[in-house]
């Protein structure tokens, strides 16, 4: 009888170096700085002089549905419309934490919920640096692998009253322990997959992570996969792969289960299972087309290039799909490249430990274009966001294994250089309507103070939209001041949105907070300081 013999791949090539106890507190230091830099910066972009509405600025969109799940719980209308459909697209883990914060504290809603995402923000940034310890990466690749990060136009949104923070924070802790092969590691590992898949969607066809860790890093580095494919046909006795894939079959169902539990509510509190998707749909209009991925329509983005002289937020969302593709296809063909010359010379590459990686990139990938293919690529800087955290990971893993950054060649600190100057660039870039950026300083009330002075409230808008925001970010004679125009059958019913305002918590609130906002949602009925020629 053959006996397999199955070890952890813990070779230098696959972890040079381990975080330890002694990593964690320089970790969570420079964890905290980032964060209060990032939320510093969206302040001071914010255009407010008050500190305290620059703060609230982070509070707007989205975060208006999150509000009302911390403030009212899940709600489903019997008849889902487009106007009202309730707020069940949302997963739960985000507005459970902002509750328990809220209660914990006494702080208001959107106060709690922006605590919550920039905690979260904290903890993803200090897994991050942990990584880079455990990979014995130098100050200098730890430096760049945090700006690549922060610089991307949607890095705000680590900080803002979104899921974006705890999402990543989850991701980062859930492939962390899942590497670190003990006991323990892979029970925080469940409990942060859990989190994750109660989170976002997307999270859930990640759980696979430990098992694609275990398939390329179990065994000697080149005997490891032959041996489980062995067992697999039988030519090996297969109960040593089964006790060893079994604790990361079980951390992989465990971290499912944050999914499954929304479902399972969804069906026994509504009777439908599927309510997330229907509202999804009926709501957003986000169907998922997982055939999409595979159409040559998907990466075409569409003209024009240019909006009012800024950047075409559609378009740049859909450009972005083509972009990471490339960069997917540029990095595998580097791995190969580079695998076989170190082959040649028999050195290790540690592409085994980045393939995990690769894999849950390629996987998140998949699902935010084909869900958001029906919708024009809608917000995909904001999902891609999550793909680039995990291949500048890899990136990181793949320089700290060869050697000092100054020994790279020239043009590769350059390129590295460039791409963050650009993402920060494109922070300031009005890729849609958003509390940062150079947008909000563009669509100022009018052309002249003048102007600007002399329009005012009407009492409906006042108390549909001002009034809300006077315990939460600013008197309201602070809000800049609108006319409404009639115009004709274009004409928007303020009564009719009265009336969805109490159902819809917090979301017409949040576009009197961003500065303008309310041009892009009444468009029709709201003109901006400016009639016949004023």
């Amino acid at each position: 009888m053959t006996t397999v013999t199955l070890v952890q791949n813990t070779a230098a090539a696959d972890a040079p170096a381990s975080a330890g106890r002694a990593g964690v507190f320089p970790s969570l230091g420079l964890g905290l700085v980032v964060v209060l830099l990032q939320v510093a910066l969206a302040c001071l972009l914010s255009g407010q002089s008050d500190l305290r509405q620059a703060y609230f600025r982070l509070f707007w969109w989205d975060s208006g549905w999150y509000a009302s799940i911390v403030d009212r719980g899940y709600v489903s209308p019997p008849p889902l419309t487009r106007d009202d459909p309730g707020n069940v697209a949302f997963f739960p883990a985000y507005p459970l934490g902002a509750w328990l914060v809220k209660r914990a504290s006494g702080w208001p809603t959107p106060l709690a919920l922006l605590l919550t995402a920039q905690l979260s923000a904290w903890g993803f940034w200090t897994y991050l640096f942990l990584f880079f310890r455990r990979w014995g990466a130098s100050p200098a690749l730890t430096a760049l692998g945090a700006a690549l990060i922060a610089s991307h136009p949607a890095a705000f949104y680590l900080v803002a009253a979104y899921t974006e923070s705890l999402f990543l924070f989850s991701l980062l802790g859930f492939l962390y322990w899942s590497g670190e092969g003990s006991g323990r590691g892979l029970c925080l590992a469940a409990l942060h997959g859990f989190v994750m898949t109660s989170t976002r969607f997307v999270g859930l066809p990640v759980v696979v992570y430990p098992m694609i860790h275990l398939w390329f890093n179990a065994g000697p580095a080149t005997a490891g996969r032959a041996d489980c494919q062995s067992a697999l046909r039988g030519a090996t006795p297969a109960r040593g792969w089964v006790r060893r894939l079994l604790p990361a079959l079980v951390t992989s169902a465990f971290a499912g289960l944050g999914t499954v539990f929304f479902l399972l509510y969804c069906h026994v509190r509504f009777g439908r299972w599927d309510l997330y998707i229907t509202t999804s749909v009926v709501g957003w209009g986000t169907s998922a087309n997982y055939l999409a991925f595979f159409s040559w329509r998907t990466y075409l983005p569409h003209p024009p290039f240019l909006r009012d002289g800024f950047l075409n937020p559609i378009w740049f969302n859909q450009f972005l799909v083509p972009f990471t593709l490339v960069l997917f296809a540029a990095l595998i063909m580097l791995e190969y490249r580079r695998g076989r010359w170190h082959a040649q010379h028999g050195r290790a590459t540690g592409w085994r430990l980045r393939a995990g990686f690769y894999a849950c990139a390629a996987l998140m990938y998949y699902v935010s274009v084909c869900g958001n293919s029906r919708v024009s690529m809608f917000s995909m800087v904001r999902f891609l966001l999550c793909v680039e955290v995990l291949l500048v990971l890899a990136v990181a893993h793949w320089l700290a294994l060869a050697g000092p950054l100054s020994e790279r060649p020239a043009w590769l600190r350059t390129l590295a250089g460039a791409w963050v100057v650009l993402g920060f660039v494109l922070v300031h870039i009005p890729l849609y309507p958003r509390p940062v950026g150079g947008l909000m300083r563009r669509l100022r009330l009018s052309a002249s103070p003048q102007a600007a002075r002399s329009v005012t409230i009407p009492e409906e808008l006042f108390h549909l939209l001002v009034r809300p925001l006077h315990r939460v970010v600013a008197a309201p004679q602070e809000i800049p001041a609108v006319e409404a125009v009639d115009v004709g059958a274009r004409a928007f019913d303020l009564k009719e949105r009265r009336q969805h305002a109490p159902r819809r918590v917090g979301t017409d609130t949040l576009f009197a907070t961003t500065r303008i906002n309310l041009f892009h949602v009444a468009q029709p009925v709201l003109l901006v300081g400016i009639r016949d020629g004023r």
